[in-house]
């Protein structure tokens, strides 16, 4: 679990527990009467969730956000775009029900290349302003094409980490320490130029220190 003062990752493989955390959490954060949002993104194995419980929620006053069509047959890998919402102040003590699998692209993962792809839309010139998310991007809605960019970019990287496991490919140990001197270098960075310390910068990207080191690893593959 992935923590800083507001948001909360609650990640792992499936069947460890992760909804019950978060809704545990989240129940005992509204009954203190903080203003509360729980994220439903479990959609990589969406068999237990947070959206089952809605109901429960609303009633203790806790803002769920989940994909549209959570909880039907047409229940899709998508996220909605009020995630966004979360990174505001309003949005109160937020709870994110990460989902995963035991071989594959983990919610967290997911979430951290949407992220980036959001970036690389503003530093691009779009979504100036709420209004742009009505536009498009390459003739496709600019919600559809950074989830859609952020979906491929997560099986890219988890089919190259498979294929690596299948043949038999890991990391030499000359390749683990360069990786480990990135790593330490990139805290440093984050500490002079941000202020805050390696954690917090994870937090911030909403991405677990394992996955992002996983993320990483993958990339000298």
């Amino acid at each position: 679990m992935g923590e800083n003062k507001r948001i909360t990752v609650v990640c792992g493989h499936y069947g460890c527990g992760k909804t019950n955390l978060t809704l545990n959490l989240a129940l005992e954060a509204a009954g203190e009467g903080q203003p509360v949002t729980v994220v439903d993104l479990d959609i990589v194995n969406p068999y237990f969730r947070s959206s089952e419980y809605g109901e429960l929620l609303g009633e203790k006053g806790v803002r769920l956000i989940a994909p549209v069509f959570a909880n039907t047959t047409l229940d899709t890998p998508t996220l909605p775009p009020e995630i966004y919402s979360v990174f505001e102040p309003q949005a109160g003590r937020v709870f994110l029900d990460a989902g995963g699998d035991d071989a594959g692209v983990t919610a967290d993962e997911y979430l951290f290349w949407l992220l980036q792809s959001v970036m690389t839309a503003k530093m691009s010139g779009y979504l100036a302003d709420d209004a742009a998310w009505e536009e498009e991007i390459g003739g496709i809605p600019t919600a559809d094409y950074l989830k859609e960019d952020a979906r491929n970019t997560s099986v890219l990287y988890a089919v190259v980490a498979a294929r690596a496991e299948q043949e038999g490919v890991a990391l030499t140990q000359e390749e683990e320490d360069e990786l480990d001197q990135q790593l330490d270098a990139l805290a440093q960075q984050v500490e002079t130029y941000y202020g805050m310390d390696y954690q917090e910068y994870l937090d911030q990207q909403c991405i677990s220190r394992e996955s992002f080191r996983r993320l990483n690893e993958i990339s000298f593959l």
